[in-house]
C-alpha cells in the first residue's frame, strides 16, 4: 500500500506578535508602541501585504498582541505562547530594557529573530544573542552628544548634576555616556541616584538645585522625569529623556521658554537654539 504524501500547509497570511505593555508601569509607552505597530499593519495590508519573495507574491500581516502587565513573568510567558502555541513569522519584543533581556533567551532557544525597539540597555548587545535585532541607539549614546553641543553654544557651562534612578541599567548606562563625552569637553558630571519611583520629587529636586548645577539632567522612568520636570520648572534648565516620549505632550504646556525633545534615534537630534538666558527650560 502506498501512502500519499500530504503536501505542507501554505500560509495565507503572515503573523506578527508582541507582548507589550497595556498596564502597569510602562502602558503608556507600550500603548504607543502598539499604536505603531498597528499603524504599521494596517499600512501593509492597504497596499496590498507583505511581498514574499520566494513565493513572488504579497500577504496580509496578522497581528497579536498580549499585555504583559509590565511584569517578567507574565512578558515571558507572552513570548512563549506566541512562539509555540500561535506560531508567529515576526516576534517583536516588549518595552524596556529589563524585559527584553528575560525574553531574548526565549527567542534564542527556538532561533526565532527578536526585533528589539524597547530596550536600549547597553547589556542587550553585550550577550552575545544571535537572534536580537535591535533597532534603538544603545543608551550609553543617548546624551552623548549633549556636551559638547552644551559647550560650543554656552561655553560658560560647566556643572552638570544628574539625578539618575538607582535601579536597573539603563539610567546608569545614559549616565555613564553622558559623563564619558562631558570629561573630553571639560565639564563635570555629578551623579544623584534615586530610588525610582522617586517619592518626595520636591524636596529630592530642591536638595539638587541647592548645589547650583548649571544644568540639570534627569534619568529615570517617564513619571520620574516628569516629576523632575514639574518641579523644576523655572529655576534651571532641565534634560530629560522623556521629553521625548508622545505622553510628555500635555506638561510642555507647563513650560514658558518651551521645550526641544531628544531623539532616542539619534543623540544629535537636539536644539538648533541654545542661550544662556534663553535656554529651552525643557530639552
Amino acid at each position: 500500500m502506498v501512502r500519499r504524501m500530504s503536501r505542507p500547509t501554505v500560509p495565507a497570511k503572515i503573523t506578527v506578535g508582541i507582548s507589550i505593555s497595556l498596564s502597569g508601569k510602562f502602558r503608556i509607552q507600550g500603548e504607543q508602541v502598539l499604536r505603531g505597530v498597528q499603524l504599521w499593519v494596517a499600512y501593509v495590508n492597504q497596499k496590498g501585504g507583505l511581498y514574499i519573495r520566494q513565493r513572488a507574491q504579497s500577504l496580509p500581516v496578522e497581528l497579536i498582541a498580549y499585555d504583559d502587565r509590565s511584569k517578567i513573568d507574565r512578558a515571558k510567558d507572552n513570548v512563549v505562547r506566541l512562539l509555540k502555541e500561535d506560531r508567529l513569522d515576526f516576534l517583536f519584543g516588549p518595552y524596556a530594557s529589563h524585559l527584553t533581556m528575560a525574553v531574548a533567551p526565549i527567542a534564542e532557544s527556538e532561533k526565532k529573530i527578536l526585533w528589539n525597539h524597547g530596550g536600549a540597555s547597553d547589556m542587550i548587545c553585550q550577550q552575545g544573542w544571535r537572534y536580537v535585532v535591535s533597532v534603538l541607539s544603545p543608551a550609553s549614546s543617548y546624551l552623548r552628544s549633549l556636551p559638547s553641543y552644551l559647550t560650543m553654544r554656552e561655553p560658560s557651562l560647566r556643572r552638570l548634576l544628574c539625578l539618575t534612578a538607582s535601579s536597573g541599567t539603563f539610567a546608569a548606562h545614559v549616565a555613564q555616556g553622558l559623563e564619558e563625552a562631558a570629561q573630553s569637553c571639560g565639564l563635570t558630571v555629578v551623579r544623584v541616584p534615586f530610588t525610582s519611583p522617586m517619592e518626595n520629587a520636591r524636596e529630592t529636586v530642591k536638595m539638587t538645585l541647592r548645589q547650583n548645577p548649571d544644568l540639570l539632567v534627569g534619568i529615570g522612568s517617564f513619571e520620574d522625569d516628569v516629576k523632575i520636570v514639574r518641579h523644576s520648572i523655572g529655576m534651571k534648565p532641565v534634560v530629560t529623556v522623556a521629553a521625548g516620549v508622545e505622553a510628555f505632550g500635555p506638561f510642555k504646556g507647563l513650560i514658558r521658554n518651551g521645550s526641544r525633545p531628544i531623539s532616542k534615534r539619534s543623540s544629535a537630534c537636539l536644539p538648533t537654539t541654545l542661550r544662556r538666558r534663553g535656554l529651552p527650560q525643557v530639552l
